[in-house]
């Protein structure tokens, strides 16, 4: 009876002591842990300062058991500079309520080293007790940094298909200009909905973003500058407006116009005249001959009884035969040559010679270079068409 005694006594105490130890568990709140800002996170400070989502995970409330958690915000030395009251309530860019995850948002008046450290307080309405827990401390930085500004085109303006944005590299809130070095600023810019876009890959104080919308309509614009800071990239908050495409950009049409003018414009092709001199011998007797082009135009000259004709083209050095003649009569003759003709008849060309130069008409397509322009200029003319007919397809 002793031993039974003995037994049901440490039973009970151990029951005891696991009860109490269940209590202090359940008033003991738990850690909070900061999940963001992450130690060591850069914010960019651009045009105005940072917004700053803090969470912290903890445990969710009860009925009798309610949890309060408070971010406290130090400077670089130490100083507390704020208390930012977290809610876990559905508000306060907390999208889910009571799970246990606490959020707001913190906005710095300065940029500088700062830490954060998460307060967390447990009210138990049960056992009318009070206790605080506090998370371990997080360390980030706000940094002053190059922003973009569109100068042009205004805001809600309207533009042509394609178009250029002309923006500045601004810095601090007296939008002093900013002159970048080596490779520390990029840019990024995109567009809701989306069009293709074409940035500089190492942009200056001013620069220009390309932007290709493929149907009209109104479209977002979105640009930002990412600078190097310690190795890593922050970005300022972007610069966005609206604009309305409304009409197809006529560039294509107007390069067109420009190459045709330039052919137009291209002096055309100088052409030699040249005087050939010819001895002709016939049953006859002999003759001399000077064939010279008129102009631009051919000159011909009849031998009637050989049936040839000898043709003096501008810009040749030599004379074309034509007319019946044989396999034993070539199609042209140089100077020098001696052709033999039926009938006894021989031509002996004895000279040829400058007789001046003439150059053909700006209209005319004389050159390899007008040639090229116009094929550019009907080839970019078809783009424009093209272009105009897809673009009105889709209006």
């Amino acid at each position: 009876m002793c031993r039974q005694g003995v037994s049901y006594t440490i039973l009970a105490g151990m029951l005891w002591l696991w009860c109490t130890c269940f209590a202090l568990a359940q008033q003991s709140p738990p850690v909070p842990e900061i999940i963001s800002p992450r130690h060591g996170d850069v914010y960019a400070w651009g045009r105005v300062a940072p917004t700053i989502r803090i969470e912290v995970r903890a445990a969710p409330s009860s009925a009798t058991v309610r949890h309060y958690v408070t971010a406290n915000v130090f400077a670089q030395d130490g100083r507390l500079i704020d208390r930012v009251p977290l809610y876990d309530d559905g508000t306060h860019n907390d999208t889910v309520t009571n799970d246990g995850t606490f959020i707001s948002t913190y906005i710095p008046s300065e940029p500088g080293i700062f830490q954060v450290k998460a307060r967390l307080e447990q009210q138990d309405t049960l056992l009318r007790s009070r206790s605080e827990k506090w998370s371990d401390t997080v360390t980030f930085s706000v940094e002053q940094v190059p922003y973009v500004q569109i100068v042009w085109p205004k805001p809600n303006s309207r533009v042509t298909s394609h178009s250029k944005l002309s923006c500045m590299l601004l810095f601090g809130s007296e939008k002093r200009t900013y002159a970048p070095t080596r490779d520390e600023v990029r840019v990024r810019c995109w567009s809701e909905p989306a069009a293709s876009i074409v940035v500089p890959e190492k942009p200056s104080s001013e620069f220009s973003v390309r932007i290709e919308f493929p149907r009209p309509g109104k479209y977002q614009l979105f640009v930002s500058a990412q600078t190097l800071r310690n190795g890593r990239w922050i970005e300022s908050e972007p610069y966005n407006m609206w604009v309305n495409v409304t009409t197809v950009s006529w560039r294509w049409f107007y390069l067109s116009a420009l190459l045709l003018l330039l052919a137009l414009l291209v002096p055309g092709k100088k052409v030699t005249l040249y005087r050939h001199e010819l001895r002709i011998v016939t049953p006859d007797g002999e003759q001399k001959v000077e064939i010279k082009p008129n102009k631009l135009a051919s000159v011909s000259y009849d031998i009637p009884g050989a049936k040839i004709q000898l043709i003096a083209q501008p810009g040749q050095r030599l004379l074309n035969v034509a007319g019946g003649h044989g396999e034993h009569i070539p199609d042209t003759v140089k100077e020098g040559e001696t052709l033999s003709l039926p009938g006894g008849y021989k031509v002996y060309y004895t000279s040829c010679r400058i007789a001046g130069s003439i150059r053909v008409p700006r209209y005319k397509i004389s050159t390899r270079l007008k040639r090229n322009l116009i094929i550019a200029s009907a080839v970019l003319l078809i783009i424009q068409i093209w272009t105009y007919w897809h673009f009105t397809r889709l209006t």
